[in-house]
């Protein structure tokens, strides 16, 4: 009974002293309040509805942050500018396969997966996410690339771009109709001769 007491204990103690320091990189992301729910067709003088954030859409944005699309652009970003390497230093790979090479690409994208967690921060709009891994310098620039290439990610799915284009059109659009309008206008007044009313009165006294 006592040799199965102290060789746990034994264990333990051999693993806090032996095993490998595991370092940890954390960051957050602030989730905004959803777009509108739809784009007028042309500007109005009232404001958008905007929607709350749900559990939903944060947990949609986790999916996304993790998805392999992002930690693959977050891999190629770091190696192509020699700052983090996945497993083994990069070497020539001009005598593989493309499949052998998608193979691997793959491995070291389940490798990151694996070392990543994000979670909804209680009561707020907030994701954290953690990055666990052997050397703190390089947890902390594949975090920070991760959190880079999941917001360039995020924008090329979303096209901003395209609906501000969109927004400025409208709003052209509306100003050239107002200056048609008030155009027709001066000239109805200049047809019609509209008269000043106290002068009218004037007038008839």
């Amino acid at each position: 009974l006592l040799l199965m007491v102290v060789l746990p204990v034994l264990s333990a103690v051999l693993i806090a002293f032996f095993w490998p320091k595991t370092y940890s990189a954390t960051g957050s992301v602030l989730v905004k309040t959803k777009k509108p729910d739809s784009i007028p067709e042309a500007m109005e003088l009232t404001f958008p509805k905007y929607s709350d954030v749900t559990k939903e859409d944060l947990h949609s944005e986790i999916q996304l942050l993790l998805s392999a699309d992002v930690i693959g652009k977050t891999i190629t970003y770091l190696e192509d500018n020699n700052q983090v390497f996945i497993g083994k230093e990069k070497g020539s790979s001009a005598s593989l396969t493309l499949a052998q090479r998608n193979e691997i690409f793959n491995k070291k994208i389940y490798k990151v997966q694996s070392r990543l967690a994000a979670t909804p921060l209680p009561a707020s709009n907030v994701i954290g996410i953690t990055f666990t891994g052997k050397k703190p310098d390089d947890a902390v620039t594949l975090l920070k690339a991760l959190m880079e290439q999941y917001m360039i990610y995020r924008t090329e799915i979303y096209s901003p771009g395209e609906e501000e284009a969109f927004l400025v059109e409208q709003a052209r659009s509306y100003k050239a109709s107002l200056e048609a309008k008030e155009d027709e206008l001066l000239t109805l007044i200049n047809e019609k001769k509209a008269t000043n009313p106290q002068q009218e009165i004037a007038n008839n006294l």
